[in-house]
């Protein structure tokens, strides 16, 4: 008789997995209280978790309640553009503490799109993307500001970056 703890990845219709079996103390007329801490895990993710009990007989039962929990990293992201101004290229420097979905876009004034330098799922790590004043045509874009955007997980980040001749 015992306890199976059951954990799937939401948003990748995953399949529940068991993570850990805990013993059970039989029957009692006191509340007895388990607990488990689930340490392989990864950051920025989101996860169900849900119990089965087996009892003596075999019998399973699904506890109604499942849980979702979000794991958020306390990591910091670093994002720097360099040199600012911009004359012919901009480098933009990331650091990214835990693989995720990382967008990093240039925008004009106006908010249209110039450029997307990275849009991909990535593994945590330094990187150093290279932009060349083009926008998605190949075609160089015109002194001015614009804006330099970073989003990674649930987090965005925005620069301000100007081009001069």
């Amino acid at each position: 008789m015992g306890f199976y703890i059951d954990r799937r990845l939401v948003g990748e219709n995953s399949n529940w997995k068991t993570i850990k079996f805990l013993e059970g103390n039989g029957n009692s007329k006191v509340p007895i209280e388990y607990n488990y801490f689930d340490e392989n895990v990864s950051p920025n993710n989101v996860y169900q978790y849900r119990i089965r009990q087996i009892d003596l007989d075999g019998t399973i039962e699904y506890f109604p309640k499942i849980v979702t929990v979000f794991y958020q990293t306390e990591e910091n992201i670093t994002f720097e553009c360099a040199p600012n101004p911009v004359v012919d290229r901009l480098d933009v420097n990331i650091i990214i503490p835990a693989r995720d979905n990382v967008k990093l876009e240039i925008f004009d004034i106006l908010g249209n799109r110039i450029a997307t330098l990275i849009d991909a799922v990535i593994d945590a790590g330094t990187y150093n993307v290279e932009w060349n004043r083009q926008n998605m045509n190949m075609l160089k874009i015109p002194a001015g500001m614009y804006f330099c955007n970073l989003e990674y997980g649930l987090n965005k980040i925005t620069k301000k970056i100007i081009v001069v001749d």
